[in-house]
């Protein structure tokens, strides 16, 4: 094994670390969930990077010709709710269209956050099983 593996292995194995102190996070909220009475707010900020790079080239004039500022643009901001089938009330956030930045707030019964940490668990758990046969073909087994 030559230097260049094993810095990558080294890597791999920190993102292993990384996983699974992860995984063990997600465990906790499911035990949390399981065994008490709880509630569950869930919220998705969803950055549109391309919208983002955009507004920061752009620049903003009011009616009179004069300069936008930042601030006044976020004062103008709009939020508003809305009836979601899942779980009852969602917040849209920043409901300007011209804002880079959409989020989706909810509340999920037990059930469904239960289904929302299974899924978030399987990703992290997939991520791992592919890091280790990473490490598996440049000869380091765990």
């Amino acid at each position: 094994m030559n230097i260049k593996q094993i810095e990558k292995a080294n890597k791999i194995l920190l993102d292993i670390k990384i996983l699974d102190s992860e995984i063990i996070e997600l465990e906790k909220f499911a035990m949390l969930i399981a065994d008490g009475e709880v509630t569950i707010d869930f919220s998705l900020n969803v950055h549109d990077l391309k919208k983002k790079r955009e507004q920061e080239e752009k620049i903003s004039f009011d009616e009179d010709g004069s300069l936008i500022s930042a601030l006044e643009k976020m004062r103008n901001r709009l939020s508003y709710y809305s009836p979601f089938a899942m779980g009852g009330l969602v917040e849209y956030q920043n409901a300007d269209s011209k804002s880079h930045v959409k989020n989706l707030t909810n509340i999920l019964n037990e059930n469904e956050g239960l289904q929302v940490l299974g899924v978030l668990l399987g990703i992290k758990q997939q991520k791992r099983q592919r890091l280790i046969e990473s490490l598996n073909k440049i000869g380091v087994n765990l």
